[in-house]
């Protein structure tokens, strides 16, 4: 899903209300460049985040892949399988326990 949102000095403040169903979880934010100081060379979200990864290499190919599909605009992205849909609503039901 995709927001609206204003950076306000270290405060990103959405445009409309929100509510979670978790406290922490992580987000990307797309920043335009023109906002950026010029000599500051923003590193790629991959490379920050394999960083962060273990050096296990299932994990950072799956961490690629994640970042792959989530920098793909959502009009690129191919429709859900009647077996994906059916795994996204199994996984619901194991968070609602």
């Amino acid at each position: 899903m995709q927001v609206n949102a204003i950076y306000d000095n270290g405060v990103i403040n959405f445009s409309q209300s929100l509510r979670f169903k978790h406290r922490k979880f992580e987000v990307i934010v797309n920043i335009p460049e023109e906002e950026l100081e010029s000599d500051v060379q923003p590193q790629s979200a991959l490379d920050t985040l394999l960083e962060k990864t273990p050096s296990d290499p299932w994990l950072q190919r799956m961490k690629a892949i994640e970042l792959r599909v989530l920098a793909t605009p959502a009009n690129e992205l191919p429709e859900l399988t009647a077996k994906q849909l059916e795994r996204i609503a199994a996984f619901d039901l194991r968070e609602d326990r």
